[in-house]
């Protein structure tokens, strides 16, 4: 048996196939419609696109630093990576999210507590788009300020290399 598809008739949308046996012939034909034809291009271009789509980026990492006023002592917090007795101007990496803290200060002879929580975000990494990469995500940086008065605050910067 013998298949030759490179007898075509004049029908741009037909082919025929001749199919050769013994001595005889027959011929098989497949017409392409207009829309089996869209359908897959559609389907081509789909696979392509997906299969060459980037990769997301990476969220920034996210770091703590605690600064204390000279009056204030028995820091804690519930965030796991930060010591009980941070060291200042020093930056722990950690992770986002929303903790709680709290601390003693004095003011002029009297001990006061104060109770809080700071909430950490990273900043997240672009969507890979078609044929590049997204890129990561900045690296952010907070300061959280221990007041001596009870009146701690919290503040971040954007690194990016």
């Amino acid at each position: 048996m013998i298949l030759d598809p490179l007898y075509q008739n004049k029908d741009i949308n037909s082919l025929y196939y001749k199919i050769t046996k013994g001595g005889s012939e027959m011929k098989l034909s497949r017409k392409f419609t207009i829309s089996q034809i869209l359908l897959n291009l559609i389907l081509l271009i789909s696979i392509i696109m997906l299969t060459n789509c980037g990769k997301d980026g990476k969220d920034g990492d996210v770091y703590i630093s605690v600064v204390k006023d000279f009056n204030v002592f028995n820091y804690s917090d519930n965030n796991p990576d930060t010591p009980l007795d941070p060291s200042p101007n020093r930056y722990y990496k950690t992770s986002p999210g929303t903790y709680t803290f709290s601390y003693d200060y004095s003011v002029s002879g009297n001990t006061y507590s104060y109770t809080g929580e700071y909430i950490l975000e990273a900043n997240k990494g672009e969507e890979g788009g078609f044929l590049h990469d997204g890129k990561d995500g900045a690296d952010k940086y907070y300061e959280l300020y221990l007041d001596g008065n009870g009146n701690p605050t919290i503040s971040s910067f954007d690194y990016t290399e």
